[in-house]
């Protein structure tokens, strides 16, 4: 049996990539350890209740009107943009920061570059010019990045110099540093930081370019979900690759990737041995240099970067399905996350701590998909971050005992936070940790977000040598743990992005 391409592992990259390849008429085959495919996208059902694994909101969407920078575009052109029923999520987001000071707060900000910036302005008098200085240089950002994208991530010194010389003045810093720079009130950077656990990072080591770029992609096209929770964008990429002549394998692990003279020529799929030419791999180098390669065959270089980088964070979710409604309830808001130090450098450093941390975003889906649930009843759920070394001490033993305490802190912090009762109408109740994470998805340490962006593997040395050449022949790497970092976009995108790079290696090309 051959192919061109096997895609190992169903995640988001992992669909697009096989997606795209099967459109341009290659014999691909996706493998999926697991019985569904989508990985973080995907759903469960408790009782009455189905509800979204992961999800929060997708940016970068937008529609066909307004469609975000690279997302509606891929979708549009794979055939599955108009098979999903996205619903547009009503706000940015509701931050609540319990801290003393001007770092103490309770916003509601919208989408809309002005209109965030009007939202600002009421709660920061002052801000509005560092605001749109921000406006500007998240603009440079986009310009950069895309000339950068167009030369393969070869740019030209002159031409970076001459038109876009503002972007490699602010590009090394921090997102910290940069608003520093342009004189951003304390509280409008706590304020317009809350995206930052999205990526993991805090903005004292989080690139500015990263994050400018992930706030454009949110305040300019909005942001939107899928109905019946993000399993449908996964089934829809599942049928396109079928109908393209794709093939996808559930309950399939990939055991082995087979290397001959430095480059993919096949791999072990449930004990099968499958020729191919390129195998993208939606699982992280870690599992696959350390599982499914011979050692022998893994380029000293490709082992020293995956050993210098440092896991990013894993999750904790308690999921709920309530006895009463959103409006019964008081809920309001599609998203409330809540801080009780107004700095995310602080925050990022209580994850480490099982007790200490209390960083939490609590989603209400009906606000968004008032039909989610069953009449009378609603969706809530709410997520935290760990380090990995946080759950160092849970043991088998009280390893459930420990969930739920867990669960029944965030629950209580916020009820206390905003006043609204939750614990009373828990009608099912389930919660998912990085044990969780690292069992379904095959993460190391249940990381959820890949490889922490920061400091020297920040966004801007990775999509700098994305396409040089250094590792196996044939085999690229897809998924949130990749150049764009971590949230579903990115994946997506960089499932994109590694199937158009493959495409000249399976005609005969170097990759």
């Amino acid at each position: 049996m051959q192919y061109d391409a096997i895609v190992i592992g169903a995640g988001n990259g992992g669909l697009v990539a096989a997606a795209r390849l099967s459109q341009l008429g290659f014999k691909v085959l996706l493998a999926e350890q697991n019985d569904a495919p989508g990985g973080c996208a995907s759903s469960f059902k408790r009782g009455r209740f189905e509800f979204e694994t992961a999800l929060h909101e997708l940016c970068d969407l937008g529609s066909t009107a307004n469609p975000g920078t690279f997302l509606w575009d891929i979708f549009n052109d794979l055939g599955v943009a108009e098979r999903i029923d996205w619903r547009a999520v009503p706000d940015a987001f509701r931050a609540i920061s319990t801290a003393p000071g001007e770092l103490g707060y309770d916003v509601r900000m919208p989408f809309g570059r002005e209109a965030f910036a009007d939202a600002m302005e009421e709660a920061c008098p002052g801000s509005r010019k560092s605001m749109r200085t921000f406006y500007e240089l998240m603009d440079d950002t986009a310009a950069a990045l895309d000339y950068s994208n167009k030369m393969l991530g070869r740019p030209d010194d002159a031409v970076m110099k001459k038109e876009h010389g503002r972007f490699l003045r602010f590009a090394p810093y921090s997102t910290t540093r940069v608003l520093d720079a342009i004189g951003m009130p304390r509280r409008a950077q706590s304020i317009l930081s809350t995206y930052w656990s999205y990526l993991g990072t805090p903005c004292d080591r989080l690139a500015f370019l990263h994050y400018a770029i992930m706030v454009r992609m949110y305040l300019d096209p909005g942001a939107y979900i899928p109905a019946t929770r993000s399993h449908e964008i996964s089934l829809a990429l599942t049928d396109r690759i079928r109908e393209l002549g794709g093939e996808v394998w559930l309950s399939t692990p990939v055991e082995k990737i087979h290397v001959k003279n430095g480059a993919v020529c096949g791999a072990r799929v449930d004990g099968e041995d499958i020729s191919c030419k390129a195998i993208i791999s939606n699982a992280m180098p870690h599992a696959v240099y350390g599982n499914l390669i011979d050692d022998a065959d893994v380029p000293s270089w490709e082992r020293k970067k995956a050993n210098a980088r440092r896991l990013a964070v894993s999750g904790f979710v308690v999921y709920l399905g309530l006895d009463a409604t959103a409006e019964e309830l008081g809920i309001e808001d599609y998203s409330v996350f809540i801080s009780h130090t107004g700095d995310s450098a602080a925050d990022f450093k209580k994850l480490s701590s099982l007790e200490e941390n209390d960083l939490s975003i609590f989603n209400c889906l009906n606000i968004v998909v008032p039909e989610c649930s069953p009449k009378g009843t609603s969706i809530v759920y709410g997520t935290s971050l760990y380090q990995p070394e946080a759950w160092n001490g849970v043991s088998a033993h009280n390893y459930a005992h420990v969930k739920e305490e867990v669960a029944a802190r965030f629950i209580a912090d916020y009820e206390k936070t905003t006043g609204i009762s939750l614990a009373g109408h828990i009608e099912e109740i389930e919660t998912a940790a990085p044990p969780t994470f690292a069992r379904y998805l095959g993460t190391p340490q249940g990381a959820i977000y890949g490889y922490l962006t920061a400091d020297w593997d920040n966004m801007l040395p990775r999509l700098r040598t994305m396409y040089e050449g250094k590792g196996i022949r044939g085999l690229r790497f897809t998924g949130g743990h990749t150049e764009w970092s971590s949230g579903f976009n990115s994946a997506y995108t960089m499932g994109n992005i590694a199937a158009n790079i493959m495409i000249p290696y399976l005609r005969g090309q170097e990759a």
